[in-house]
Parts: structure tokens; sequence; C-alpha cells
């Protein structure tokens, strides 16, 4: 028995189709393999275009009238023009769907340097910024009352994507490594998405990957155990804002339910009503700027999750028993090392007084059993 190569298209491997005794084809043989064919076609190697083979009540004859027949050529199936457009378009719905992004309009936003050497001046902290990557607009470092660093400052860029760039980027500034990011302080700055309704077999990567057109992704992670929910963060939250906007978001034929997510609010927030975010000053108040938020000196026990990874009990899905990072932190140090903290605070005179205060509210003498400090 003879044989025939035939193909769907150029670029597809040819399948064996066998001749009828007479070195015919039937059409419905091809047809049981490509559904809606309704004929074959081959490149005439003298011209170069395509010869349509002779179609006879339901038989295909060989091209050649003598010799080889059919020869080794490979045979390409033909299709009506309304079939062959229906196939396509059956194909391309097999295809992953990218989700459509919208055109977002890009700002440039005042960062914030965490973690700054004393050293370092608004001077130091621009020429590092323009060597290194571009023309600046700002660059401030705080300082507190007694004109010393706080250890943070604020940079702004008139280029988004030199922003960019500084957000993807490592920074060591004046012999120390420091941080850049946007100061999570208010709510325009909220780069991370919720994303619920998932299926087991969508996974990290899975959100990563689906994502990813819409902008920079700086993480992407699925708490366990599994809980049908995810996060996603964006390098910006302008990005972020868009893609809850966007409608439906297919994962894996799965509709997924897509959200800004929202911090949840510490304990001390809860009892004391303080704003911005947890932070508090000295006496316990909630600040109110920039500055109070990210003064190293005054940050209470409401404390922040800085940088690194995050997971979803930062969020509002239930009640947190986490304890403040702050706090966890100071109960790590030694006395010494405790009080070499309050002097660099400038809190030393302030405690003793307040001490002193004390002690004589409550009658505390030299050998008062209930004496809580000896300073």
């Amino acid at each position: 028995m003879d044989y025939v190569l035939i193909a769907e298209n150029p670029d597809d491997a040819p399948v064996e189709f066998p001749l009828e005794d007479d070195s015919t084809l039937l059409l419905s043989t091809v047809e049981a393999q490509f559904v809606g064919a309704t004929g074959l076609k081959f490149v005439n190697p003298a011209t170069g275009a395509h010869r349509v083979v002779r179609l006879v009540e339901g038989r295909l004859y060989p091209p050649e009238k003598e010799g080889s027949g059919w020869g080794d050529r490979t045979y390409f199936t033909v299709y009506p023009k309304d079939v062959k457009r229906k196939h396509e378009e059956d194909e391309k719905e097999k295809e992953p769907v990218a989700p459509k992004v919208p055109k977002t309009v890009h700002k440039c936003r005042d960062l914030i340097v965490l973690g700054l050497p004393w050293e370092t001046t608004d001077e130091t902290l621009k020429a590092y910024f323009e060597k290194n990557y571009g023309e600046v607009a700002m660059a401030s470092v705080k300082l507190n009352k007694n004109g010393r660093s706080r250890g943070f400052g604020f940079v702004r860029f008139n280029d988004y994507e030199i922003q960019r760039t500084v957000m993807l980027s490592r920074h060591e500034i004046d012999g120390r490594w420091c941080d850049v990011s946007f100061p999570p302080s208010a709510k325009a700055c909220n780069n991370k998405i919720f994303v619920g309704r998932l299926t087991t077999d969508i996974s990290a990567d899975d959100l990563r990957q689906y994502f990813a057109p819409m902008g920079d992704i700086t993480d992407s992670f699925i708490p366990k155990p599994f809980r049908g929910i995810g996060f996603v963060a964006f390098l910006d939250p302008d990005v972020a804002r868009q893609a809850c906007l966007m409608g439906d978001h297919v994962i894996k034929g799965v509709t997924v339910h897509v959200e800004l997510a929202t911090p949840k609010p510490s304990n001390n927030d809860r009892r004391s009503g303080g704003g911005g975010g947890g932070f508090q000053d000295r006496n316990g108040r909630g600040g109110n700027s920039f500055d109070d938020r990210w003064d190293n000196n005054s940050r209470g026990r409401g404390g922040g999750s800085g940088g690194g990874r995050w997971n979803d009990d930062d969020f509002n899905s239930g009640p947190s028993n986490r304890r403040s990072a702050g706090a966890a932190s100071l109960r790590s140090l030694s006395p010494n090392q405790l009080l070499s903290v309050i002097e660099e605070a400038g809190l030393a005179d302030a405690l003793a007084n307040g001490l002193q205060n004390y002690a004589g509210r409550n009658n505390f003498g030299p050998n008062s059993r209930n004496r809580a400090f000896d300073y």
C-alpha cells in the first residue's frame, strides 16, 4: 500500500494517508483527520505557486499523469474561507488571554530613603542620586530640633523612568545600605492588591505571570494553609489601583476577585485611636506627617510593617495577635544598650525628671519596697 504526506500548515509535521488501489485518495479519509477539509494543494516547484489537486466525486487524483504520481512532496489541506476563519478563531480561544491593560498615567512622587547615616546631608544625598541616576528635583534629610539627622530623608525626580529604576535598585549611601520606597502612610500609595477566589492549581508564579503585563511586580504571595486568597505587590501604586478597575480577571479559567489590600489597624490604634497607621510620638499621640511616622527617635509601639516579606496577616482577614515589631526589638536589648538608645534620642533628662516626679507623687523613698527603678 502506498501513502501520501499531508499536513495542515507548512510548519506542521506531515501525516501519512493510505492510497486506494487505483492510486487515488478518498476525501473522506482526509476529512477524518482534518475536519472540514475540502481538498488538497501543493507548491509547484516550477512557479512557486500553489496548485490544487483534482477532486472528482469524492476522490483526489494524483497530479502527475505519468511517472511518480503523487511523488514524495507534502500536500496541504484546503478549507472554505468561512471554515478556515472559524478554525483560526477557535485556536485563538485556546490560547491564554492576557489582561487588557489600559494606559496608566505615571506620576513622580516623593520617595522616602530609610537608614541614612547620621553624616548624610541634603547635598550628599542629592549628589548620590544625580551621579548614579539623573536629575533630582528635590532631596532633603530630616533633622531633629537639635539639628541632628533623624536617619531618613526624601527624594523626588522629574523623570518617571528614573524613579522606577531607583526603586528597583539597591543603594549604598555614604557607606551604608539604604532602602528607597513610597511612604506607605497615604492611602494613595497602597501598592498591594488582594486576590480572592483562587483555586489550588493557581500558584504565586501564576499570579505574577498574569499581572506582570500591567507593571513591575515586587512580590506575589499565597498564604499557607491554602484559603483561596493571595496578594500581589506592584512597584507603582497607580498600577495597583488600575488593576482593581479593570473588571473581571480570569486566571487559568477562573474568575478571581481583585481589590486593594487594606492594612490591619494595630491594637494601639484601636485603643487610642492614634492616627498615621499606628505610629505614635513619645506621648502616645498618633503622628500626622511623614516626619512623625518615620522619625526613628519618636516611633512608638504602634510600629509599622517595614520592608521585606509581607503576608496576609498584615491585612484585614481576621483578628491579629501579632506583637509590635518595635516592642519586640526593644525587649531584645540589654539594659546598657537600652540606656544608650535613650541617651542618643535625647530622652535621658526627660526620663530622669519623669521618674523623680513619679516617685514624689507616690512617696517613694530610697528604702521603699515599691521602688521600681534606681536611676
